[in-house]
């Protein structure tokens, strides 16, 4: 596993560190701030993906909507009713 450049390994030693250095009690209130704002950031960022899917959902529908034909003139119009006549 690498993220960030930072192997597994390397990654628990440093959240060992971040324990010891916080003690048992502020780094369970830590690791639940650091839940809570990587839910937001995650809920953030799916809100911009469904707008911008929605936007170019929209933008796809509108194209393929073909425009309204033109109006027959001249010799394909409908006859003149009975009552015209």
């Amino acid at each position: 596993m690498n993220l960030f450049g930072v192997g597994g390994f390397e990654l628990i030693v440093v959240l060992v560190i971040g324990f010891l250095a916080l003690g048992p009690g502020r780094s369970i209130d830590a690791a639940r701030t650091v839940g809570k704002t990587w839910r937001d950031l995650r809920d953030a960022f799916n809100e911009i993906i469904s707008a911008v899917n929605l936007d170019r959902i929209e933008r796809e529908t509108k194209s393929n909507i073909p425009p309204n034909p033109p109006e027959s003139v001249g010799r394909n119009q409908p006859e003149d009713s009975e009552s015209d006549k």
